[in-house]
């Protein structure tokens, strides 16, 4: 550690193999498509065979809707980037819906937000 720095330790935890279906998804990350430590593997539930993610699956993860990243020209790399960058949608809204409630017991929350609301948004 050097002087005024703080060293930080980083570490992955262990991390299922096959993923499982019955828990919620881990975190999706930028390299999904590639194969790696932390590439999602599951079993699939028609032929009991082990499978990577389809891009649909990889939107539905982020709560965005099937097809979200399905553009002229976007290759399914791209698409897996991109939901490696994205927040999950919903987890999102939530955390805004619960805002705007603290924001409203404020004497003057107007500070905060003026008077817009935060609305719930359907795909």
């Amino acid at each position: 550690m050097h002087q005024n720095r703080f060293e930080y330790k980083y570490g992955m935890g262990g991390i299922d193999y096959p993923d499982s279906l019955d828990k919620p998804a881990r975190t999706m990350v930028t390299s999904e498509h590639t194969i790696s430590r932390t590439t999602h593997v599951i079993i699939d539930p028609g032929n009991g065979r082990e499978r990577l993610l389809t891009p649909e699956e990889a939107e539905q993860i982020n709560t965005f809707p099937e097809g979200w990243t399905k553009l002229a020209g976007v290759t399914d790399s791209e698409r897996f980037f991109t939901m490696g960058n994205a927040l999950v949608v919903n987890l999102v809204r939530d955390i805004a819906i619960e805002i705007d409630k603290i924001a409203e017991g404020e004497d003057d929350f107007t500070r905060y937000r003026g008077n817009r609301r935060v609305q719930n948004i359907e795909h």
